[in-house]
């Protein structure tokens, strides 16, 4: 690890449903992160790695391009904050096609946006939502 980095595991809300903490300054967003869990967060932060069960993305992208990486990432295993980066995020259709290098190979996502289940936002609403998403078709390796 670089010694002239200043680590930092900020809890940046949630409620009963849901713990999200933000690792900087490598902007790796963690969402439900429950108590059992947390530990093993700040272990892979320390390590410039994500913890994928709790791995929600990166700031440094957008939610679609976010939703690709983590596709990616959960098709070839690689945790290295460094191992995967979105290269291209395109509109396509009714959604977007990214390009994700990971693990020295090239992968095409395709991802939509869809209505969630209806479901409480926060704690303290009484009416149910149905929560936009991003959703991630499969990674498909390019050809070389």
């Amino acid at each position: 690890m670089e010694e002239d980095w200043a680590w930092q595991v900020s809890h940046v809300g949630g409620d009963r449903f849901a713990g999200n903490l933000v690792v900087l300054p490598d902007g790796v967003y963690n969402g439900r992160v429950e108590p059992s869990e947390a530990w093993a967060v700040v272990e892979a932060a320390l390590e410039r790695r994500v913890h994928l069960p709790c791995f929600r993305g990166r700031s440094c992208y957008g939610f679609a391009a976010q939703a690709a990486e983590l596709a990616v990432r959960e098709e070839t295993g690689l945790v290295g904050v460094a191992d995967a980066v979105v290269t291209r995020i395109a509109p396509e259709g009714n959604g977007w096609r990214a390009v994700v290098e990971a693990g020295g190979a090239s992968y095409d996502v395709d991802v939509r946006r869809e209505r969630g289940e209806a479901t409480h936002l926060t704690c303290s609403t009484e009416q149910l939502k149905r929560p936009q998403r991003f959703v991630a078709g499969s990674p498909r390796a390019r050809a070389a």
